[in-house]
């Protein structure tokens, strides 16, 4: 295509020279003149009339050939973005079916749980009261993950169509994040890991208490899979900062641990279970709301994700 493209640019760049040389050459071949013919001459000493003038129209094959190699030009730019198009959506049906592959392992572990300990439990083959104690709590666990998971693929699906609802309603940030409930709620998977503490003055917010609660579980939930020690939560004016010591984010990868199906390509994030959806879905709620969720280098490593609220 773009050899198609640099032929009509040189045909069209050529027509001018041969203009300005008095060269015909190009337009006898569509306008070829009678050939001469002896028995046509006119007698000697007597002039025979003058020929008609042949019309040459330069301007309209140059700007044929120049509309002709403009079009060749589009095609070889069509044909570019349709290649970038393919591209695109061929690496994003690799990331949907990594997904789908991702997805059906994380359903099917809590659903072995849950039926193994049922077994046990049907069958009467745990006689100790503390084990048929134990495996009530892993059926109740393995039960809360499945329902987590299930929640997190309907708010997909919910942002994805645009059908997701916000509540918005003004209140001060820092009372309600450092509500002992909310912080029981959003890391009470943690063990204790969290610790929550206000910086700096707290501001009035416009935002949805639901959607805060559910980004603030899946941001302490990352921070469980891939850090050690403690989960820092600290609110100043509106924002939120949840931080850890984790290994952290690839550089220039800051931005694409958004995109949904995304993973970092990691020996930790591949041996880590994860749909690669939940960074995407904190974001899209928190922009919903108005606000932002952004991630940064924790000074002497770790990670830091910011979540910046509407002002009242």
């Amino acid at each position: 295509m773009k050899h198609i493209s640099a032929l009509f640019a040189a045909l069209t760049l050529s027509f001018p020279l041969f203009a300005a040389e008095g060269r015909n050459d190009w337009f006898d071949v569509f306008e070829p003149g009678p050939p001469p013919h002896e028995h046509c001459r006119p007698p000697m000493g007597r002039p025979g009339p003058e020929p008609p003038p042949r019309p040459i129209r330069h301007e309209i094959m140059v700007a044929l050939l120049g509309a002709l190699s403009t079009l060749a030009v589009g095609l070889s730019a069509a044909y570019i973005a349709g290649r970038r198009r393919l591209s695109l959506e061929r690496r994003d049906a690799r990331k949907k079916a990594d997904f789908f592959d991702n997805v059906s392992h994380e359903l099917k572990t809590p659903l072995a749980g849950i039926r193994l300990n049922a077994e046990l439990l049907s069958q009467g083959r745990i006689p100790d009261a503390e084990l048929r104690q134990g495996a009530l709590n892993a059926i109740i666990v393995e039960s809360d993950r499945l329902g987590k998971m299930v929640d997190e693929l309907l708010d997909f699906s919910r942002l994805e169509k645009g059908s997701r609802r916000y509540n918005l309603e003004t209140f001060d940030l820092a009372e309600f994040a450092l509500d002992p409930a909310e912080v029981q709620g959003a890391a009470g998977a943690s063990q204790g890991r969290a610790k929550v503490g206000a910086v700096g003055p707290s501001a009035a917010v416009l935002a949805d208490k639901d959607a805060i609660r559910q980004i603030g579980i899946i941001l302490v939930s990352n921070a469980l899979k891939y850090a050690e020690g403690d989960i820092d939560i600290e609110v100043e004016g509106r924002a939120v900062r949840y931080m850890d010591r984790g290994p952290g984010v690839p550089r220039g990868d800051e931005e694409r641990i958004f995109e949904r199906f995304y993973r970092c390509d990691s020996s930790l994030s591949s041996k880590t279970s994860g749909s690669g959806l939940g960074l995407s879905i904190a974001r899209s709620l928190a922009r919903g709301m108005g606000g932002d969720l952004t991630y940064s280098h924790r000074p002497g490593g770790g990670s830091v994700f910011t979540l910046k609220l509407k002002e009242a």
